[in-house]
């Protein structure tokens, strides 16, 4: 009998003696790998470092003069060609789009799943065939919305991220910068094209009530509700640059129509509230002479003087 046990205590350590070397040498190929996969890292990122073109003054004049002052935080430089048939096919992709000088072609890539879960947005110069990809990467949402010119160098997506947010980001279709990138919902240009403006409301899944703002860019609070309010349609701009938005009052359980001056870099000003019992959704301002609102179920139009008519509620 002790010679049995003594014969199974040494298979027993001897397999103890076999696993730890194998963990040992297997440890030794994992830190090699991982050191390799470092150091290829490490040369990749050098490798683009050095190979990465600098600014130049008549990029920066370019962005200047289309109202960019924000600064461009990615650039892309990636081109193929396309045939004429190609193109053809494009058209009838979703969300294709042509520019407003009718020189480009825009249309949303659905991305390589096992690649990346990012889509590309592919912008065509429909003269010279050359295609120029502009990165989606590291923006984050669940449903596309919408790819849209501004005018003839700047294209907006706009992209669902939760109930109560979506992601908007601005591209140079011409160099492939990404220039801008707002969270919030609503977003609607000035004129001239200097900045944008945008509802950023409360978080949807939070417990803590806070506040929605009006914001202007990404530095600027313009208007701020108290936190029984939400804004639920808008911002919209006039002619003249008046703003116009929906809010609604938990506390007194009625939507109301805002209307307020607004100039860069400023609070609102002169804000006047208006009971509003018609639908709400979605403002855009005809001139200065009417409302377009849109709801899912109707699209109605409002001259702006009647609306003055409205009984007036006392801003606190």
């Amino acid at each position: 009998m002790k010679k049995q046990y003594g014969i199974i205590a040494f298979f027993v350590i001897a397999s103890l003696i076999i696993t730890v070397f194998g963990v040992a040498s297997n440890s030794e190929n994992i830190i090699e790998t991982v050191n390799q996969d470092t150091i290829n890292e490490s040369t990749e990122e050098q490798l683009n470092e050095d190979n990465t073109p600098e600014d130049t003054s008549e990029e920066s004049t370019t962005l200047e003069s289309l109202g960019i002052q924000d600064e461009v935080t990615q650039s892309q430089d990636i081109e193929f060609e396309m045939s004429k048939e190609e193109i053809e096919l494009i058209r009838e992709m979703p969300f294709a789009c042509e520019s407003p000088d009718g020189k480009n072609q825009a249309f949303l890539r659905l991305s390589d799943r096992e690649k990346t879960i990012f889509d590309d947005i592919v912008v065509v110069d429909l003269e010279s065939k050359k295609a120029r990809v502009l990165s989606l990467d590291n923006v984050w949402y669940t449903t596309v919305l919408g790819v849209q010119w501004l005018n003839s160098d700047l294209i907006a997506f706009t992209g669902h991220v939760n109930p109560s947010l979506e992601v908007y980001v601005v591209f140079d279709a011409g160099t492939g910068d990404r220039i801008r990138k707002h969270d919030g919902v609503g977003f609607v240009w000035d004129k001239e094209m200097h900045h944008v403006y945008y509802s950023l409301p409360q978080p949807f899944f939070s417990e803590v009530r806070g506040n929605d703002k009006i914001m202007e860019d990404d530095d600027t609070v313009l208007y701020e509700t108290d936190s029984d309010v939400l804004i639920i349609g808008g911002p919209a701009l006039s002619e003249s640059g008046e703003m116009y938005f929906f809010e609604w009052s938990e506390k007194k359980n009625k939507v109301s129509l805002v209307k307020a001056e607004r100039n860069p870099k400023e609070k609102l000003k002169n804000i006047k509230k208006f009971d509003w019992d018609k639908p709400y959704g979605d403002i855009k301002v005809k001139g200065d002479e009417s409302i377009l609102v849109e709801t899912l179920y109707s699209s109605d139009t409002y001259n702006l003087t009647d609306i003055e008519n409205i009984t007036e509620e006392a801003v606190e």
